[in-house]
């Protein structure tokens, strides 16, 4: 390290060099470049090195062209590595007083200040690596999903899950599901308002659990041929104290011997969902299996339609259904059932069973 004394007769050595020569000739000379990250302990050397190196340079003439009085004084030439420094980083000086060149002395401790300015830069506009772990990844917002026309369609559009009908297997339980329907999933006990629900052999308890009767106003139409099985029927329902449930008992005559119709009308706030099945109302016929290791022993098919209420809110006329239609409600009418059912009926559009008939038996 020099002394302050040195400092100050190199300035001065700097200042007579200035005033012997005020017009030196261009010359080449050799630049450190210290825009690189790396660090070493030969930087000093290869200072020493290079500046050596330009004032051997500096004693070869330089030729040039033209009348002399044409001539101007030379410009420093400064590379582009020495490009981005600030004017206190690098020093023109004479190095003696018979030197017929210019000479850079490079302040190193403003070089460096800028080499660290650089870096500091760069890794501000750095990318993130592909690498980097998603939480230091900025987010990106989602893509906005375009409005779909669909959305805006009425309510019936979106809740008729078999808007043309269906025939489906009941769910068999340690079986694959392909294609079927569970009986919850018929039933839709989270919508349905009014179930009107027939059968040959009943599970009463089992269906109970399906459907609430605090909250589903039910109609079940039972098989009991002779009268004295029908009070028995009531008098049971009535001592078990369920709420919103009446049971009906389809008329028969001598040439009918059983009520073996099996269907369901399951009425919510925006459809009525039609089923026809060959299932009884008994878990065993829907697949469900009494405990965790049997499978299921019985496979059953089920027909299913939704239809969506009437666009003007108000009951139809039988003329107006189609044939499908008509037969339903002449067989709803044959069984006797409340008027009021029937009537129901009338307030749903039946206009895409204009494909469909519906086949019964007395």
């Amino acid at each position: 390290m020099a002394s302050s004394g040195d400092d100050d007769d190199l300035k001065l050595a700097m200042a007579l060099s200035m005033q012997q020569s005020p017009s030196l000739p261009h010359t080449n000379k050799a630049v450190i470049d210290l825009t690189s990250d790396d660090e070493g302990e030969d930087d000093d050397e290869d200072l020493k090195r290079a500046i050596a190196l330009s004032l051997q340079d500096n004693t070869k003439p330089t030729t040039t062209t033209g009348p002399s009085s044409a001539r101007k004084p030379p410009q420093p030439a400064i590379s582009s590595a020495m490009a981005g420094l600030t004017p206190q980083a690098v020093k023109p000086v004479a190095a003696t007083a018979n030197s017929t060149s210019t000479t850079f002395v490079l302040d190193r401790k403003a070089m460096e200040a800028d080499r660290l300015k650089r870096l500091e830069e760069r890794k501000r506009k750095r990318t993130p690596s592909p690498d980097r772990p998603s939480k230091q990844m900025p987010k990106a917002q989602a893509p906005s999903a375009p409005k779909d026309p669909a959305s805006y369609r009425s309510q019936p559009d979106v809740v008729l899950e078999y808007a043309r009908g269906a025939i489906k297997r009941t769910f068999a339980t340690k079986f694959a599901r392909t294609d079927d329907i569970t009986i919850d999933e018929l039933l839709q006990a989270s919508i349905v308002k009014i179930a009107v629900i027939s059968s040959f052999q009943w599970d009463a308890e089992w269906i109970s659990r399906k459907l609430s009767h605090i909250k589903v106003k039910q109609h079940w139409v039972m098989n009991a041929r002779d009268a004295e099985t029908q009070a028995r029927w009531r008098r049971e329902m009535e001592a078990s104290g369920i709420p919103n449930l009446r049971i009906h008992f389809p008329p028969m005559n001598s040439a009918v011997g059983n009520a073996h119709g099996k269907y369901m009308l399951l009425v919510s706030d925006k459809k009525m969902r039609i089923v026809v099945s060959t299932a009884n109302m008994e878990p065993v016929y829907w697949g469900e299996a009494l405990n965790e290791w049997q499978p299921a022993v019985l496979e059953n098919s089920v027909f299913v339609i939704d239809l969506p209420r009437r666009a003007d809110g108000a009951m139809g006329s039988v003329k107006e259904l189609t044939q499908f239609g008509k037969e339903l409600v002449h067989f709803l009418e044959a069984q006797q059932l409340d008027p009021l059912i029937v009537k129901g009926v009338l307030k749903f559009d039946f206009s895409e069973t204009a494909h469909l008939a519906f086949v019964h038996s007395m």
